[in-house]
């Protein structure tokens, strides 16, 4: 223990020995490790809190000590969607614009900009990792997100990155002053057993040394297939419940083929209450691309009647399924926690049809299948 005496000695001299209380104030050691120039290599590897030492290394602190503390306030990333120093998950089905939502969101943080045009980004230095797209590709969705030839964002794409060497990326960061990292995607960066309670919990451990170091992460993660019922945001994550349970933030993304909106629900904000579930419209005109809010799915002033819910789930398991008749639709959205009756059922099929949402076709005898329409979205 002569070494971790040694080490809290140190900081203690560095942050001036004001208010400095184990083991609360020690997890403060991450923005000052940059400083420690002289020190070998394992004393970046030293655990907060050794458990297996003399009880008073715990430290409790008293319920009065606790009170007296003034935190700061909550801080943003990204306002009223991204905190600050936290770990943050954007997941879908492939191809429901995760990658083109995690480029823009890193490219408004270098600028300052609003993300979605709506949602004030606090600007900051960016790393970008992505084990699965090449750099041809990265500059020509850049391209196609921005005019700008020179952005305070670094790529790392396609090394072979894996989170168990996260403590290089956090000393590539702290040394650069990167304050976000963004990942794409989970699986791509580690070898466990992603439905592993355990695997995950030692995962997720590698994460814990970002936020520790005030460095915001957003990763993108594939959602499960789908149950009967429907999309669930807060259960369609992939992978052991470990996952969810880490999160300090989760966005999901809904997008249909042929997508002109995609649909994003916050399932879970540890910070405060989650936004409502919203609209981005997906602009495209000839070789640029813009993401950008349209409106929140149901607020105050706007709530939704059981025929409009009903529409939007058909919406979503059509675009899950395919081709489905009108006892398979009325199956699904009769089962799950959220059930929709018969009636309603057939009553919505008929508004999409009426309004040219969904199409219908002659299957096998009497029976007529219903699919998208050509270019149908989530929301009208």
């Amino acid at each position: 223990m002569k070494q971790r005496e040694e080490f809290v000695n140190l900081l203690q001299r560095l942050i001036g020995e004001q208010n400095f209380r184990e083991p609360m104030e020690l997890e403060a050691y991450g923005t000052v490790i940059n400083k420690l120039k002289n020190l070998p290599d394992d004393y970046y590897q030293l655990p907060i809190i050794d458990l297996d030492g003399d009880e008073n290394e715990l430290a409790p602190i008293k319920f009065e000590e606790l009170m007296s503390y003034n935190f700061p306030d909550s801080e943003w990333l990204v306002e009223n969607l991204i905190p600050a120093e936290s770990v943050s998950v954007i997941s879908g089905y492939p191809g429901s614009y995760k990658t083109w939502l995690l480029l823009d969101l890193a490219i408004r943080v270098a600028k300052g900009e609003k993300f979605l045009n709506q949602f004030q980004a606090r600007k900051a230095k960016v790393l970008y990792i992505d084990e699965e797209n090449d750099l041809r590709l990265f500059k020509e969705r850049v391209k196609a997100l921005c005019d700008d030839k020179s952005l305070d964002i670094e790529f790392l794409s396609q090394k072979g990155f894996k989170l168990k060497k996260s403590q290089q990326i956090v000393n590539y960061c702290l040394k650069n002053n990167i304050k976000v990292v963004l990942m794409d995607s989970l699986i791509r960066l580690h070898n466990l057993d992603e439905n592993s309670s355990t695997e995950m919990a030692k995962l997720f451990e590698e994460f814990k040394k970002f936020k520790l170091n005030g460095i915001s992460v957003v990763f993108a993660h594939h959602n499960r297939k789908s149950k009967k019922g429907g999309s669930n945001p807060k259960e369609d994550l992939r992978g052991s419940s470990e996952i969810a349970a880490f999160l300090d933030n989760a966005l999901s993304v809904v997008a249909p083929r042929r997508a002109k909106q995609i649909m994003i629900t916050q399932s879970k904000l540890r910070q405060g209450r989650e936004l409502y579930p919203f609209i981005v419209d997906i602009q495209k005109e000839k070789d640029k691309t813009r993401l950008a809010f349209n409106r929140y799915l149901e607020d105050e002033e706007e709530k939704l009647t059981k025929s409009e819910i009903a529409q939007e789930r058909i919406i979503v398991l059509l675009n899950k399924h395919g081709k489905l008749n009108q006892k398979q639709i009325i199956g699904e959205l009769g089962s799950g926690r959220d059930t929709v009756g018969e009636s309603t059922a057939k009553s919505a099929i008929k508004e999409l049809l009426r309004t040219n949402r969904i199409v219908s076709q002659q299957g096998k005898g009497s029976e007529l299948l219903y699919n998208l329409a050509e270019g149908e979205s989530v929301l009208p």
